[in-house]
């Protein structure tokens, strides 16, 4: 074929490897490509468009899993909205686990995708240790309180669905406020954001976490802050 780029590799002796022209990956015995062998072209797969780099699932370990691909593709050609002053490129996902291989997803990604790391969850399930348990000297349920030392103002706030507490805080111009702001949901996976728009404050607080939030009160007024992370029904009430 056109334009061979990259090579990845099954458990089962087969190799596969992109044709950036073809806009192709063709899968390849090995054995009989070191034979000589004419028939060792096993199948090729249309992608969308000019594929660069391609990774099998565990290619990159002495045990692939032979099952599924990445193609990353370099061109999307009108595949996606244009959203920016870059089209998004195009990833698109092979099951490579029979005879034939077949392309079952696409999405977007962004510009110029360049290699990858594809492997099984299993293989990362018994080492990664998600711990979302309240760190010892952050904020408790019903501790919540607002320390004032001169122009020095701690907040100490929890978050949870579907409620910051405290819900007002009340400062000075001028003041040098830290909101010490503590996410006390147990749910592994509910975060909750903390905007205070007019100051510039954004950010995400996983469960567990505290943030220290600081900046200087602006002028008088009323200032709104609220959750940036759609977190439940009542997303809008927080």
């Amino acid at each position: 074929g056109l334009g061979p780029l990259h090579t990845t590799f099954d458990n089962r002796g087969n190799a596969y490897t992109s044709l950036f022209i073809d806009s192709q990956i063709v899968k390849w015995n090995i054995d009989k490509a070191i034979k000589g062998d004419p028939s060792y072209i096993v199948d090729r797969v249309d992608v969308h468009y000019n594929v660069g780099h391609t990774k099998a699932a565990g290619a990159d370990t002495s045990y692939p899993s032979g099952d599924w691909l990445i193609s990353l593709n370099k061109l999307s050609k009108g595949m996606y909205l244009p959203v920016g002053p870059a089209m998004p490129e195009s990833q698109e996902l092979v099951d490579i686990s029979g005879d034939k291989m077949k392309v079952v997803a696409a999405f977007p990604s962004l510009p110029e995708p360049h290699d990858a790391v594809f492997i099984s969850r299993q293989v990362l399930a018994e080492k990664v240790a998600q711990t979302y348990e309240i760190e010892p000297t952050a904020t408790k349920l019903g501790q919540e309180k607002i320390v004032r030392d001169g122009k020095k103002v701690d907040v100490y706030m929890t978050c949870i669905r579907s409620k910051f507490v405290p819900e007002q805080v009340e400062v000075h111009e001028g003041d040098e406020v830290n909101i010490h702001l503590t996410n006390v949901e147990t749910v592994r996976d509910m975060t909750h954001g903390f905007a205070l728009a007019d100051h510039g404050i954004n950010i995400a607080v996983d469960p567990g976490q505290t943030q220290v939030v600081p900046f200087i009160a602006g002028k008088p007024g009323t200032y709104w802050y609220y959750c940036t992370w759609f977190c439940h029904a009542l997303h809008l009430e927080m």
